[in-house]
C-alpha cells in the first residue's frame, strides 16, 4: 500500500476508486464503503485524515479515537487497499472549499470513482454534502457511489455510537457494531506475580496511546494472539487516581508470556464486572481458569 501524506503530491498514474471519510474504527458501515472500492476494477484508495477534523476545529486534544493511526494503516494494508491518502487536517484543509477539495484531492489524484457514506460532508464549514459531491464530481467526470446508512437493531451504526458504548464498557455490543472483536493494542510490561494469580500466570501492564478511548473501569474477558496461538486473559481497567495517573491503568492476567514480543493486541470478549477500584486488579485472575479463547486453539 502506497501512503501519500503531502497534499501537494499528485503523481498517481493508476485510475482510482476512492473511499472518502474519517473512518474511525472501521465499523460495519465503513466496511460497506471500503468493499465498494474493490468492485470497480480500478485501484482502491482511501482519502482520509490523520487527525479528527472536529478536534482541530474545536482545538481539542485528541483523546477519544477508537483506533490509532498505526492500527488504521495496518487494517487497510490487510484489507488490500492500494493507496492511502493520509492528510493532516490543518488550517489549509479547514479553509478548502468543496469545489477545491474535489479538484485538488480527487481529480488531481486520478480518482475516477468516489465512494462515501450517506452523511459524508467536506469542504469549508462542511459546506459539501453527498448531493454536492455528486454534482461537483459529475462536472469532473468522476462517478459517485453513496452508501446508505447501516442499521443494527434499529439504530444507525456510527463511530459516535461506538465511542459511547466503549465508554460504558459494552464491549460485546461494540464488537457487533464493528463486525469483529473490539481490541486495544500497545506495549506491555510484566508486573509482579500477585496473590490472585494461579501458577504459570502473571500480571502484565498494557500501555496504549493516550489518544484512544478506553472502556469503563471494570474486569473483562479477552484474548490475545501470540505467534498464531490464542491465549485467554482477564483485563482489569482501573481508575488509579491515587497513584497520580491521569489515565486508568490496564492490567492483564494471562499465562506467562515466554515468546519474544513487545506488543499485544487484546481482543475483548465480554464484561465480567464494572467499577474496578484500586486493589481489584488481582481479582481478575480468578476468572481466567473459566474462560477459553473463542478461536485459534
Amino acid at each position: 500500500m502506497r501512503i501519500i501524506t503531502d497534499p501537494n503530491e499528485h503523481s498517481i498514474d493508476d485510475k482510482l476508486c476512492a473511499a472518502l471519510g474519517y473512518f474511525d474504527g472501521f465499523h460495519i458501515g465503513h466496511m460497506r464503503i471500503l468493499e465498494e472500492t474493490k468492485k470497480s476494477g480500478l485501484k482502491s484508495a482511501v482519502v482520509t485524515f490523520s487527525n479528527r477534523p472536529s478536534d482541530y476545529i474545536q482545538n481539542k486534544k485528541a483523546s477519544c479515537r477508537i483506533m490509532s493511526i498505526a492500527d488504521k494503516i495496518s487494517f487497510l494494508e490487510q484489507f488490500g487497499i492500494d493507496y492511502l491518502f493520509l492528510y493532516e487536517f490543518d488550517s489549509r484543509m479547514m479553509n478548502t472549499s468543496a469545489e477545491d477539495f474535489v479538484r485538488d484531492f480527487l481529480l488531481s489524484n486520478n480518482v475516477k470513482r468516489a465512494v462515501a457514506g450517506y452523511n459524508y460532508t467536506f469542504g469549508k464549514f462542511a459546506e459539501g454534502n453527498t448531493d454536492m459531491l455528486g454534482k461537483l464530481c459529475a462536472v469532473s467526470g468522476i462517478e459517485v457511489k453513496i452508501v446508505p446508512e447501516v442499521l443494527l437493531e434499529g439504530r444507525a451504526v456510527s463511530s459516535s455510537l461506538i465511542r459511547a458504548n466503549i465508554a460504558e464498557g459494552n464491549v460485546e455490543l461494540v464488537g457487533e457494531l464493528l463486525g469483529r472483536a473490539y481490541s486495544l493494542s500497545g506495549r506491555f510490561s510484566p508486573g509482579e506475580i500477585s496473590k490472585g494469580c494461579a501458577d504459570g500466570q502473571r500480571e502484565y501492564e498494557l500501555e496504549v496511546s493516550s489518544e484512544l478511548i478506553l472502556p469503563k473501569a471494570g474486569v473483562y474477558y479477552a484474548q490475545t494472539e501470540i505467534k498464531g496461538k490464542y491465549y485467554p486473559c482477564a483485563v482489569c481497567i482501573r481508575e488509579d487516581r491515587a497513584a497520580g495517573a491521569n489515565r486508568p491503568s490496564i492490567k492483564i492476567h494471562i499465562s506467562e508470556i515466554k515468546e519474544d514480543c513487545k506488543e499485544l493486541i487484546i481482543e475483548f470478549v465480554s464484561k465480567i464486572s464494572q467499577g474496578a477500584k484500586r486493589g481489584e486488579a488481582e481479582d481478575g485472575a480468578q476468572y481466567l481458569p473459566n474462560f477459553a479463547p473463542s478461536r485459534g486453539n
